[in-house]
């Protein structure tokens, strides 16, 4: 389906609250000691880790401003647009729900081994 304006908006509240929480994971991460972790692995899943948070906080707000424009738009260009919109849409909510597995599957490893 096309995405509207009330899906943007949704979406976009969403999107708000995912950044601020990848913001937060962020901090945990950079405030992680590995003075104490002696293994390399740990050291290079952290940063990897860290990494993949900063791709999903830009991935997350490229979404929010498609979103925005979507909300902005005139009714009278959101015809093609909307369909061309509506695509990068979802192909970046779709790269972001795979990178949350992969940081959710990082994250335990890296509070189990830490």
């Amino acid at each position: 389906t096309v995405l509207t304006s009330e899906l943007a908006e949704h979406l976009s509240v969403f999107l708000s609250i995912l950044i601020s929480a990848f913001f937060a994971m962020l901090s945990i991460l950079v405030s992680k000691d590995t003075s104490k972790q002696t293994g390399k692995l740990y050291e290079q899943v952290l940063k990897e880790t860290a990494s993949t948070v900063l791709l999903e906080i830009v991935l997350c707000m490229m979404s929010l401003i498609i979103s925005l424009a979507i909300i902005f738009l005139p009714d009278s260009i959101k015809c093609w647009a909307q369909i061309i919109i509506s695509i990068v849409e979802y192909y970046l909510v779709f790269v972001m729900v795979l990178n949350m597995l992969i940081l959710i599957k990082r994250f335990k490893a890296l509070i189990d081994n830490g």
